[in-house]
């Protein structure tokens, strides 16, 4: 709190020494918008814009003579643009300067991390970056993070937490970015799901011979009562297998 009584964050550590006391705190606004978030939806979801960036002061000088003239001293070098993200769509490319967000001044990467995180998901950013010599605005939609924007769905009588499989988790899989599948999130010990020696990663392609493409509709295929077991057609870090698995193990 200050001297007036307002709270203006919140301490998450405090180091004590022969120097005395000192709190690290999260602003209260970040604290307010966390608090909101978990009260509405019981989780927190963070706004994406979908850019790698660097300060444009820690570039290397062949990088910065390649922004041509007119290049700005300070801003955010776009390093890396997330194929199909927000930035992309909205025609970011790699090699841009990032000069200001809506009305606020970019004079650094932490600032494009400060703006984006401020704002709401599915918010509209106009981005003015420069640009072969001149500058341009552009505009994105910033979205959930990757990983935010399916929630798990469970089938707890198996064993198995799920998840829709996104273009980042296929990547991370080794997967193909159009593949489609549901993710294993998580497998409960000595479930049916452990038994079957189903593991967090594998991919279920198949229920029963049906493809699947969302963990809802795995998850509703899984809970069907009237099959004391379900044959998966799996992929896995060993490739493509046929798991059954029931209730009973």
């Amino acid at each position: 709190m200050n001297l007036d009584g307002d709270v203006v964050g919140m301490n998450t550590l405090i180091r004590t020494g022969a120097g005395g006391a000192y709190g690290f705190a999260v602003p209260v606004n970040e604290v307010r918008r966390v608090a909101q978030a978990l009260i509405k939806d019981g989780r927190v979801r963070y706004p994406f814009l979908g850019v790698s960036v660097r300060d444009l002061s820690t570039l290397e000088q062949p990088a910065k003579e390649k922004l041509g003239r007119g290049a700005p001293a300070e801003g955010a070098y776009v390093a890396e643009v997330t194929p199909g993200s927000p930035a992309a769509l909205a025609g970011i490319k790699q090699g841009d300067v990032i000069t200001k967000l809506d009305d606020e001044t970019i004079k650094a990467s932490a600032d494009v991390v400060d703006y984006v995180s401020s704002r709401n998901i599915g918010a509209a950013v106009a981005v003015t970056v420069f640009r072969d010599g001149g500058s341009r605005q552009l505009r994105a939609t910033l979205a959930p993070a990757p990983g935010d924007t399916e929630e798990r769905h469970e089938a707890p009588k198996l064993g198995l937490s799920l998840q829709t499989l996104t273009p980042e988790i296929a990547s991370s899989l080794g997967l193909p970015p159009g593949a489609r599948g549901v993710a294993i999130a998580d497998v409960a010990g000595s479930s049916p799901a452990a038994r079957a020696g189903l593991v967090p990663g594998d991919v279920i392609l198949d229920v029963d011979r049906r493809p699947v493409t969302s963990a809802d509709e795995a998850s509703r295929l899984l809970g069907d009562s009237r099959s004391a077991a379900h044959l998966l057609r799996v992929y896995g870090r060993s490739g493509v297998r046929f798991v059954t698995i029931g209730r009973t193990g």
